[in-house]
């Protein structure tokens, strides 16, 4: 009998702190095709050729309520699937490969979101009836970006971006002052079980 794999502690620059199984990060910096199964209402789990092997494959998926999303593997491109009655699977041109791709994706109920590459800001498109899909300054680039993404029916979450340590020159009474942040960086450490 194999005993259970050693979890790993994580504490991240956003210091959000969080459990993962060993290789488990391994999986979902992966690329290969989409395979969906099970209830397929809509098309929501027959992805496209673009992101199931035939023609291409994909890096990240996200699964809503009646759609599904994927990014596409050496493009970023976001591609959506299933109901499109909201708009859900019809990602903008920020996030579609017209005028930008997605670093990360996320799918609600009948909404869709991803934070744009390159530029760390959300972009959000489907069903807006409790304002999921409107992301607010502190992520939409205005006053601040987006490093993670989660969307739930009618809800939508970012852990916003903290800014790389940075070093400043001030003066005060004459006296030059050199000032740096300390910012946290990642470590790993092995949890005894």
């Amino acid at each position: 009998m194999t005993s259970p794999p050693a979890l790993l502690l994580r504490t991240l620059p956003t210091m959000v702190f969080c459990l993962t199984l060993t290789g488990a990060a391994d999986a979902v910096a992966s690329t290969g095709p989409v395979v969906g199964w099970g209830d397929n209402t809509y098309g929501k789990a027959t992805p496209p050729d673009t992101v199931n092997g035939i023609s291409g494959t994909a890096t990240d998926i996200a699964v809503g309520s009646w759609h599904s999303c994927a990014s596409q593997a050496g493009t970023g491109n976001v591609v959506c699937w299933g109901d499109d009655d909201d708009g859900q699977a019809t990602p903008p041109a920020a996030v579609n490969g017209v005028s930008g791709t997605a670093a990360d994706i996320a799918a609600g109920g009948w909404h869709s979101c991803a934070i744009q590459a390159g530029t760390g800001d959300v972009v959000c498109w489907g069903w807006d009836i409790s304002g999921q899909a409107t992301p607010p300054d502190a992520v939409n680039g205005v006053s601040g970006t987006a490093t993670h993404i989660a969307a739930g029916l009618i809800h939508t979450l970012a852990i916003v971006a903290v800014p790389e340590p940075t070093a400043w020159l001030g003066q005060t009474a004459g006296l030059a002052l050199l000032c740096a942040l300390h910012h946290s960086r990642t470590r790993r450490r092995r949890v005894r079980t």
